[in-house]
């Protein structure tokens, strides 16, 4: 029977490869991800700050994110998230500086610092200039290609590019994403072939655990509740940022109506003020979608970027709390109780 839990909630994620009783599980996450990207495979990992039911249960859980070092010295720094926002990716850069530099005691050498490496898994869409579901962005020399330093590198998963049925997939990698967009589906006495690997059933194993346990199927609820009040106070925060967008739009228009003329001015600043009010109104009808309807697909995002007109995101976000499908809310549907 399938669990029904969500592996791309975090807290369900930190559950499935966090645990030190999973932690064959997580070595294979990342031997999927490090291999894919023609890296060194790991043999083992210490996790850092292993997930703790007592500490779920008692509501000390405030950072999801998984730490691990591997048997090289490297630190992993490994996360799921549903959304993006404007500045994720300089977040994502900080907290790999920030890591980096606490690895190092004040007055030790600099040969004692090790690599860092961010593995981000992500439910919404963060790298449109390409195609691949998995990115790799390391300090290169953009003429030569010449690595600089091996020691930071950022992994990007974005799970909604992933669009691939059982039949088709040929990696590590690529079983690890189908697990993360169906494995709420997956029923331990029909899997596919494909997906009959030691860590799969193991990671799978887990969800149906979670979904027994009243415990943890209430923190897992929880938690599912608290995204959804995050997407809920996004949207609000939408109209204040519509506001925002004018204004500052305004503001930008005088400004550049002053050294380019006033009227040119104005309209360009109006312009990106509706372009930053649109991308917001996108990004929250993705993440109260995904909430309810569960991920985007790769054919229906495209169709939802394609939308110039904030008032028709905002139509589509009204009727995705009602809507039973995303196929019923792009087409218009009238939903059904």
């Amino acid at each position: 029977m399938p669990s029904g839990i969500r592996p791309t909630v975090d807290y369900a994620f930190k559950r499935v490869f966090g645990c030190e009783e999973n932690k064959s599980v997580l070595v294979d996450l990342l031997n999927a991800v490090l291999l894919d990207s023609g890296q060194t495979a790991i043999r083992d990992v210490q996790i850092l700050n292993p997930f703790s039911l007592q500490d779920a249960a008692d509501d000390r859980v405030v950072i999801l994110d998984i730490k691990a070092r591997d048997e090289l010295g490297r630190e992993t720094l490994i996360e799921m998230q549903m959304m993006s926002h404007r500045a994720f990716r300089e977040r994502l850069m900080f907290e790999l500086a920030v890591h980096y530099s606490q690895s190092l005691r004040e007055g030790e050498d600099f040969v004692k610092l090790r690599p860092v490496i961010v593995v981000c898994f992500i439910d919404s869409l963060l790298c449109p200039e390409t195609s691949d579901y998995h990115s790799r962005y390391e300090l290169r020399d953009p003429t030569t290609g010449n690595l600089f330093s091996n020691h930071w590198a950022i992994h990007i998963i974005e799970l909604p590019k992933f669009d691939r049925s059982p039949t088709q997939l040929t990696s590590a990698i690529d079983r690890w994403s189908y697990f993360l967009k169906h494995g709420a589906e997956f029923d331990l006495s029909n899997l596919p072939a494909e997906l009959q690997t030691p860590p799969i059933l193991q990671a799978t194993g887990t969800l149906i655990i979670m979904s027994q346990n009243t415990i943890e199927r209430d923190q897992y609820n929880a938690r599912r509740l608290f995204l959804g009040d995050q997407a809920t106070r996004f949207r609000d925060a939408l109209e204040i940022g519509r506001e925002e967008g004018r204004e500052m739009g305004r503001q930008e228009g005088r400004q550049e109506g002053r050294q380019e003329g006033r009227q040119e001015g104005r309209e360009e600043g109006r312009q990106e003020g509706r372009e930053e009010g649109r991308e917001l109104a996108l990004r929250s009808l993705l993440t109260v979608g995904t909430s309810r309807l569960g991920p985007a697909p790769v054919e229906i995002q495209n169709r939802l970027q394609q939308l110039r007109n904030i008032d028709q995101i905002r139509q589509l976000l009204d009727r995705s709390l009602d809507c039973q499908s995303w196929e019923a809310l792009i087409s218009g549907d009238t939903p059904t109780s």
